[in-house]
């Protein structure tokens, strides 16, 4: 390949002109410290912080001082501190990027370069791998479609346009998704990736899977795994599905047919949780069965709100829920 005239400005050069790269962060430091030397090379780096308690933004402004930082006085879950950030984009693209995803210059130009072959996509997710290397999914239909889930899943060879990718590293067409809105502001964390790609399908946009683009991802990474935010992980997932479900024109009655099927399945495999001693089991049923409990107040609010939720898992569990942010 001949190189290119002195005159035209490097592929780095040209991402950084197009995008603009968004991080929500909470209790998010030991994540960071772990990528700062991908984190120094990310363009356009806007970062909101939900009121983390680890010293996460003096150390962004310590190592990163090209980096803006909002910081929220408490914790706004990932869709609505996502929503501040994006109000703030003037590029094209911005990528959404979770603290516990990696991704390189290269996949960044792939992303960018994607958009650009098909500007009808509203929002285009890259292949993913952990951190072993191993291939993790990274495109599925939506939930509701059953008859979807059936048979393996397949990497994708090309460019792919499917239903969903998921919000750990999702680059977004500003023009195209500005006309429907960014995220329900009603979610605190989960599903709100698939509320996003599923009105992005219903405005006629494209969800695509960018096959030269790749993300290393460690899920649930991003913070420590203490129980009371293990508990908020599953209260706020359960919330989220039963939210999704219903906005996505389920029935009253299908939606707590769903919620109680969740709730009898929670309450069988709390006794054994509680004789196995793990924590993290034990969250998971502790929230669902709270969520499921507080979802007639919560799904009636104009937003989620994990504060009843987490009160009544301190008073349940002894922890000092009720006082995280």
């Amino acid at each position: 390949m001949s190189p290119l005239p002195a005159s035209d400005p490097s592929p780095e050069a040209t991402v950084a002109a197009k995008l603009s790269v968004i991080t929500v962060t909470y209790e998010s430091r030991r994540c960071l410290q772990e990528r700062a030397a991908d984190l120094a090379a990310l363009p356009n780096w806007i970062v909101v912080d939900n009121a983390s308690r680890d010293g996460t933004i003096d150390w962004l402004h310590s190592q990163f001082p090209q980096c803006r930082v909002i910081a929220n006085p408490r914790n706004e879950g990932f869709a609505r501190a996502n929503n501040r950030a994006l109000a703030e984009v003037r590029t094209p693209y911005a990528l959404l990027l979770n603290p516990d995803c990696r991704i390189d210059a290269a996949s960044l130009r792939a992303l960018v370069d994607c958009a650009e072959r098909y500007p009808d996509a509203a929002l285009i997710g890259p292949r993913y791998i952990s951190a072993e290397g191993r291939p993790l999914q990274c495109y599925r239909p939506f939930v509701h479609r059953r008859q979807g889930l059936r048979g393996p899943y397949v990497e994708p060879s090309g460019d792919l346009c499917t239903d969903f990718v998921t919000g750990a590293a999702v680059l977004v067409n500003m023009a195209n998704m500005r006309a429907q809105g960014f995220f329900d502001p009603w979610y605190f964390l989960y599903c709100e990736d698939e509320d996003l790609c599923w009105n992005a399908r219903a405005q006629g946009k494209a969800v695509m899977v960018a096959s030269a683009a790749l993300a290393a991802h460690s899920p649930m990474g991003s913070s420590a795994p203490r129980f009371a935010d293990l508990f908020r992980r599953h209260y706020c997932h359960t919330l989220s599905k039963l939210y999704l479900r219903r906005k996505l024109g389920a029935s009253r009655p299908a939606v707590s047919i769903y919620a109680l099927s969740i709730l009898g399945g929670s309450l069988l495999g709390l006794p054994l949780r509680l004789l196995l001693l793990s924590s993290r089991r034990l969250a998971q049923n502790l929230a669902r069965i709270v969520a499921v409990l507080t979802a007639p107040f919560q799904l009636s609010r104009r937003r989620c709100e994990p504060g009843p939720g987490m009160l009544l898992s301190s008073l349940l569990s002894g922890d000092d829920a009720g006082s995280k942010p």
